[in-house]
């Protein structure tokens, strides 16, 4: 199930900076393919449906139905990643948060909530409450951990239940869901080290439909200042209404 974003003439960028402001210099990349309208055909065939999304470690299966879509220039922003698509309408999910608000210094729940004040926006809440037409297919989770070195744990909470289940050690000096730069864990002396890790792919997908789930972080007993995690979620968003 490809939900790459498909675009037919252009593309526009929005930035939104800080209460502070950008103060330097920064830039944008885009990676993509460009075909030939009379390429697409032979490139992508037909689309074919129903596509099953299978979360194996809760035994959830969602199910999205739609006819058969020839892909073909007048189809393309209709095929899943496209602005217009039937319903259900299947989207790549990116979001990343900072911890707005320090953590309670007793290992409890951080929830990257809005609705709680404890991301700066919007847009960087990963709370899900969802009703049976709204889900979110988890399939990468990342954290940077705080260079104090206070946070402990991470996991997701789905339906009161955490994932995995004794959630996951992501301490700075052992932090299997790192992304971004890896210095200084990782010193760029040679050609073949990574400069940046990609968010960690999940070793099963989790899906999150009809139901709450949310990300959870906890700290060793001693709080973790205000902003100093970072975490990515990414997957697929489905959407069953207009």
């Amino acid at each position: 199930l490809s939900t790459t974003l498909k675009y037919a003439e252009h593309i526009t960028f929005e930035c939104l900076a800080g209460a502070g402001g950008i103060t330097g210099d920064y830039r944008i990349r885009l990676w993509g393919y460009v075909y030939k309208v009379n390429e697409l055909p032979a490139v992508f065939g037909t689309m074919l449906f129903p596509a099953r999304l299978v979360d194996r470690a809760r035994g959830r299966t969602l199910t999205l139905s739609k006819d058969s879509i020839p892909v073909t220039e007048k189809t393309w922003k209709t095929l899943p990643g496209g602005k217009d698509q039937s319903i259900p309408k299947i989207n790549p999910f990116v979001r990343y948060a900072f911890n707005k608000k320090v953590t309670d210094g007793k290992s409890g729940d951080y929830q990257f909530r809005y609705d709680t004040g404890n991301v700066d926006d919007i847009d960087e809440s990963l709370y899900f409450d969802f009703d049976s037409l709204e889900a979110l297919f988890v399939e990468g989770l990342g954290i940077r951990a705080d260079a104090a070195g206070h946070l402990e744990k991470t996991a997701l909470l789905i339906a009161g239940d955490y994932h995995p289940k004794g959630l996951m050690p992501t301490t700075y000096a052992d932090n299997p869901l790192h992304f971004g730069l890896t210095y200084p864990f990782i010193f760029n002396t040679l050609p073949e080290n990574p400069f940046f890790y990609p968010i960690p792919k999940l070793d099963k997908p989790y899906l999150v439909w009809g139901e709450k789930g949310m990300v959870i972080v906890r700290d060793d007993g001693t709080v973790v200042a205000a902003n100093d995690l970072i975490v990515a979620l990414d997957g697929i968003r489905i959407e069953m209404k207009g």
